[in-house]
């Protein structure tokens, strides 16, 4: 990875030391006997950080990630900007997805640093390497004095994991109970949001001459659900015949289609769907 050296260019009258033994000024004097300390020679005026990153994981809360970080490590007096920067993305030689809507601020001060952020351009699962070229220009305040042409490239690696499910295991999901077959032998096909089991509230009423009022009691048990037509599965309770169906802490229940009810008993015997109520059939007693 090469670095240019930084260029000090001076207008008016003023001289410049150089140290050319790293990339680094040692020091530097400018007009108006202005000088200007700087970091060790060991150090770089201009200062990269990158790193690894994982995404989403690693992403800012708008979804950019952090991309290289600058610092201005000149001691005081001098300002950089960043003036360009350019992104390439790979994966085993061939080019990946663009990393878009750069942001950074321009200009630092002594001392200060700026992060460059932005989006990887998928969302598909894969690793990348990233490389990242920025290039800096500075200006010494209070002197004509001008720094350049420090150009610098990172790379470091990028890795999105595939995204989460966030629909999750229908299976998990309650079950609404949407209606009620009753068939002529005293079972009940429940159907609901999907084939499942669930607790249903069952009203019960004990065997007996169909038209003869009878007390009507509700017990909870769980019961195959039908989440469409096909292999429908029925429930039938040994003694009794069932009133209605309905869910746990829900009023609304499915009666069946001949029961009356405001008489508390059957009408003739029979079939048919569930017809939906919020009537209390636990009240006949």
């Amino acid at each position: 990875m090469k670095r240019r050296n930084l260029i000090l260019l001076l207008g008016g009258t003023g001289s410049a030391a150089l140290s050319t033994g790293t990339g680094a000024f040692s020091s530097m004097e400018a007009e108006r006997s202005v000088e200007v300390n700087v970091v060790n020679d060991d150090r770089a005026f201009v200062g990269y950080h990158t790193e690894d990153r994982v995404l989403p994981e690693d992403a800012n809360g708008d979804g950019k990630f952090d991309i290289v970080t600058v610092e201005n490590q000149f001691s005081k007096g001098v300002t950089i900007e960043i003036t360009d920067v350019e992104i390439t993305v790979e994966a085993d030689g061939q080019e990946g997805p663009e990393i878009t809507g750069l942001e950074y601020g321009e200009q630092l001060g002594s001392g200060d640093s700026e992060t460059v952020r932005g989006t990887l351009d998928t969302n598909k699962a894969g690793e990348w390497t990233v490389e990242a070229t920025v290039t800096v220009e500075g200006t010494a305040d209070g002197v004509s004095a001008r720094i350049f042409g420090d150009t610098s490239t990172r790379s470091f690696m990028v890795k999105r994991e595939p995204p989460e499910d966030n629909t999750g295991d229908a299976s998990d999901d309650p079950i609404e109970i949407t209606g009620a077959s009753y068939s002529g032998n005293g079972k009940v096909a429940i159907y609901g949001s999907r084939d499942g089991e669930t607790e249903v509230v069952f009203y019960l009423r004990e065997n007996g001459r169909p038209n003869s009022a009878r007390p009507v009691r509700s017990e909870t048990r769980t019961a195959p659900i039908n989440g469409d037509d096909s292999d429908v599965k029925k429930t039938s309770v040994s003694g009794e015949r069932i009133v209605a169906v309905g869910a746990v802490d829900s009023e609304d229940v499915y009666l069946h289609p001949n029961w009356n009810q405001n008489e508390c008993k059957f009408g003739n015997s029979g079939s048919g769907k569930g017809v939906p109520s919020k009537a209390d059939p636990s009240s006949c007693n």
